[in-house]
């Protein structure tokens, strides 16, 4: 109950899911957008960029649909940089060791 009534997501401009599935976060983003504007109005000096964004953010997915990606396959050689069994580094060294 808690993340649905009282956790306001940043990902919705900080309203709970609760409220903006009322349809109340229109009203409170546009308080909070007349608020912020005041504000700036009255001191522009603590503001060196705009606002926040308080426009009500538009559908929202949980699992939206991706396009397609072509994958191509590929085996366990195209991972090998040389080929199994040849003369790799530490063999290199064991040479110059015996």
């Amino acid at each position: 109950a808690w993340y649905n009534t009282e956790h306001r997501h940043s990902a919705i401009r900080f309203v709970t899911p609760d409220q903006r599935h009322r349809g109340e976060d229109v009203q409170m983003l546009a308080a909070r957008r007349h608020v912020y504007q005041a504000a700036k109005e009255r001191h522009p000096e603590r503001w060196s960029r705009g606002t926040r964004n308080w426009q009500p953010v538009g559908s929202v997915w949980l699992n939206p649909e991706r396009p397609e990606v072509e994958r191509k396959a590929h085996g366990a050689g195209d991972a090998l940089s040389h080929k199994a069994g040849g003369a790799g580094p530490m063999e290199q060294n064991e040479k110059r060791a015996a």
